[in-house]
């Protein structure tokens, strides 16, 4: 808002943009965490996007180049896709998990010593 008001003479429809995609990400991020505290769930990822949203739009004033920052974001979610990419595809079955979990249950079975009592 602060650039509108600074550089009037220079708003066009990239600007307008700017200022949209701005105010929609910041709906976007907070209306996240809203929904999360409500569920009771985790809210930090959108904590994140909202943290860069903000200094992205406090240091756009000083350059547009600090847009650039927002390459962060598909770079830090993709990095989270890979991770768990790297988890799933590097577990065990849930089969084997089951017949280990069947064997060693009958196992218990076997063990259980009964007491006589007077």
């Amino acid at each position: 808002m602060f650039k509108f008001i600074w550089a009037f003479d220079s708003i066009g429809i990239a600007r307008v943009a700017e200022f949209l995609f701005f105010c929609l990400m910041n709906r976007v991020s907070y209306m996240g965490i809203r929904s999360a505290l409500e569920m009771g769930v985790g809210y930090e990822y959108y904590q994140d996007l909202y943290v860069i949203n903000l200094a992205v739009q406090a240091l756009c004033v000083l350059s547009d180049y600090f847009w650039l920052i927002y390459a962060c974001v598909p770079l830090y979610f993709g990095y989270f896709a890979f991770k768990y990419f790297l988890v799933w595809a590097n577990s065990t079955g849930a089969k084997e998990e089951e017949v280990e979990d069947e064997d060693s249950q009958k196992k218990k079975k076997q063990k259980v010593k009964y007491i006589k009592s007077r």
